[in-house]
């Protein structure tokens, strides 16, 4: 289907890429192509034996297809299955930029933290990976759709909404394009508790977090925003700001497991973008997340 949840007709798919960030053995890419959910389906993954039995499934259905193709394929279904692209490597990583935020949806499995919280005992620097994928999200191009399995909003920044209520609170216009790249919806896949996968929660809940990035009629389509600290120039004039940023070349010693010390070398990674002023109503990193508990 494409973002419209409409199936394209027998035979046909939809001019539509999909991406998964962490795909694991490949079930969504493979699953997506040859059910013509998508065009092209691509899938990185960080774990190498992971990504090596996906492409082995990968390798494996397709040459079952040419096999059974005269026969067990019917006529319609010859042309439906869609390109598969799948990468080891970190999604950080500026060389797989344009091949994660050149797509139509993306998905990410994050759930509980692992990109998060669950991650920060084994990050280098000030960075998360969720900071990463948020990156991602922006890069994206208007209209692009991003699922994830934990909320990311507290490395997006406001969303439109929530940046004409802060905004509008300040007396600072509101009916600015720019004032945010995104809206979010978060849906329950399972709302009365059935079990569905074998790593959810105690409570069998599940909450999917659908972000859309907007439309903002930039010439380049990149994503901007305003700051919203009542006390900035910026957020004054209505200064539009870029929401992403490149991190300076860093150099780190590193201890392998086997004693030997390294240095590690990067450059080129994406974040999300704050304003310069630091104010605490500045569109940047909300202090609690939705995936937190709510005090009573």
């Amino acid at each position: 289907m494409d973002l419209s949840g409409l199936r394209p007709p027998p035979g046909s798919k939809p001019d539509l890429i999909l991406v998964d960030i962490g795909h694991g053995i490949g079930n969504i890419p493979i699953q997506a192509a040859y059910t013509a959910l998508c065009s092209e389906s691509r899938g990185i993954e960080l774990v190498a034996s992971r990504n090596d039995i996906a492409e082995e499934m990968k390798q494996c259905l397709y040459e079952q297809r040419l096999r059974d193709f005269n026969n067990a394929w019917p006529e319609q279904s010859k042309n439906s299955v869609g390109t598969i692209r799948l990468r080891h490597g970190r999604l950080e990583d500026p060389a797989h930029r344009e091949f994660l935020s050149g797509c139509d949806l993306a998905i990410v499995n994050n759930a509980h933290g692992v990109m998060a919280e669950r991650a920060r005992m084994a990050k280098h620097g000030d960075f998360l990976i969720d900071d990463y994928v948020a990156a991602i999200f922006a890069a994206m191009k208007p209209g692009g759709v991003m699922f994830t399995f934990y909320a990311i909003d507290a490395r997006l920044g406001l969303s439109r909404s929530e940046a004409k209520a802060v905004r509008k609170t300040h007396n600072l216009t509101t009916d600015e394009l720019e004032l945010s790249f995104y809206d979010s919806e978060e849906f329950i896949l399972n709302a009365n508790g059935e079990s569905m996968v074998s790593w959810g929660s105690a409570s069998n809940v599940q909450t999917i977090y659908k972000y859309t990035r907007l439309d903002q009629k930039t010439i380049d389509e990149k994503a901007m925003f305003l700051c919203c600290n009542p006390f900035c120039e910026k957020a004054v004039t209505n200064e539009p700001l870029h929401a992403t940023r490149i991190l300076p070349r860093t150099e780190e010693k590193r201890k392998l497991p086997d004693g030997q010390t390294v240095t590690v070398i990067e450059e080129g990674k994406m974040v999300i973008n704050t304003c310069s002023c630091g104010g605490i109503m500045q569109h940047t990193r909300r202090s609690r997340s939705r995936n937190e508990p709510k005090s009573k």
